[in-house]
């Protein structure tokens, strides 16, 4: 959806899916009043040692759930001890189409 004064528009295709994708990844779990298990369990990642295999696995599993995606493919993590910060890249396959070069 795309808000612009005084008109809403709704997005189709790759655009929808690609902004399922980047509000899943915003979003935490627990923040949405309407349905607290919508999100990404952003806690359990940052809040703990950091493990890649556990880390791909809850993310991987985050964006399956999402409809129209097919597959997360070349999902690549890296997370600063330090920061506490993780950035990654990986591809969507979905049924309109792949996204590519996709960031977190």
């Amino acid at each position: 959806m795309v808000v612009t004064r005084p008109s809403i528009s709704f997005l189709s295709g790759l655009d929808a899916v690609a902004q399922q994708v980047d509000l899943a990844l915003k979003l935490f779990t627990e923040t949405w009043f309407l349905d607290l298990d919508a999100g990404t369990p952003w806690d359990s990642i940052l809040g703990e040692r950091y493990d890649e295999r556990k880390v791909s696995g809850l993310l991987t599993l985050r964006l399956l759930g999402l409809a129209n995606v097919q597959a997360v493919n070349d999902l690549a993590l890296s997370f600063n001890t330090t920061t506490r910060t993780l950035t990654g890249t990986f591809d969507i396959v979905s049924v309109f189409g792949t996204i590519t070069g996709i960031e977190i």
